[in-house]
């Protein structure tokens, strides 16, 4: 009989996650994600997917300064080792004017 080994992907490491959402918690505030968004699963995860929570908080990118983006996207950018399908870094890179084009 063949040994297979397989590798799985930690999910404290995956932002779909409570123990990720839990361990990233205050920089997630101070750039700017509201609470009641980082207190949920699926309120965060709607909120990377969708790059707002206009249903939900009503946030966008308009409650943010630039330097908070700029932190945000920084780390977004090192956490998610593939960003496609993440519209909020594709909004964060616009609104930093960055050219979504060239990641």
């Amino acid at each position: 009989m063949e040994a297979t080994l397989s590798f799985r992907k930690s999910v404290d490491s995956d932002p779909v996650n409570s123990a990720w959402r839990r361990k990233h918690r205050d920089l997630l505030a101070r750039c700017g994600i509201p609470d009641k968004a980082i207190e949920s699963d699926k309120s965060l995860t709607y909120l990377l997917l969708h790059g707002d929570d206009e249903l939900g908080t009503g946030w966008t990118l308009k409650w943010i300064s630039r330097q908070q983006a700029a932190e945000l996207l920084c780390f977004l950018a090192q956490e998610l080792p593939n960003t496609t399908g993440y519209e909020l870094v594709s909004q964060l890179r616009r609104y930093l004017g960055e050219d979504v084009h060239d990641r």
